[in-house]
């Protein structure tokens, strides 16, 4: 009796172990699901990013209200594409350029785009105003994957205070 009740919690426990090493096999699957495709240019970059002196956002207001409620996808961040970012994007981008004729469709998070947003929103008076004009962009760009911007610095109406969104 004592040797058949060995074997029923022997089994058991393999049975358990087993389940544990199909759910980190799940995990597995889950995480290469968030890799981006191979890319020549993996093994050639670390990372390369277009810096936008003065960018203007093309989009109007309600073309960036229809951008930030769309759908939204992860982001795998930079050539090596080993995890993703906890910060999603969204699927559809927005359209940047600037004075010397340079344009990008660029992706934006959703924080970027509701910074945005407000950016472009109707105002009365820019008297006292967070977000005037758009300094500076960083966008990353991932040869044959996409433009992401990574970060962007308004100047506001006060001489000595810039607001940078990440």
């Amino acid at each position: 009796m004592k040797i058949l009740f060995v074997v029923f919690l022997l089994t058991s426990c393999a049975v358990k172990m087993k389940d544990s090493k199909q759910n980190s096999q799940i995990v597995n699957v889950k995480d290469l699901a968030f890799s981006k495709p191979d890319n020549w240019a993996d093994k050639f970059y670390q990372k390369t990013v277009f810096r936008l002196k003065n960018p203007k956002v093309v989009d109007n207001y309600k073309q960036l209200e229809k951008i930030c409620k769309g759908p939204e996808f992860d982001f795998v961040t930079g050539y090596q594409a080993q995890q993703e970012e906890p910060i999603r994007f969204k699927k559809n981008p927005v359209s940047v350029t600037t004075s010397a004729g340079f344009s990008k469709k660029v992706y934006v998070s959703k924080g970027v785009c509701r910074e945005l947003q407000l950016f472009k929103a109707p105002k009365t008076s820019r008297d006292g105003q967070i977000r005037i004009n758009i300094e500076q962009m960083n966008l990353i760009y991932i040869y044959n994957f996409g433009t992401y911007l990574e970060d962007l610095t308004f100047r506001t109406s006060y001489k000595d205070v810039k607001f940078y969104v990440k």
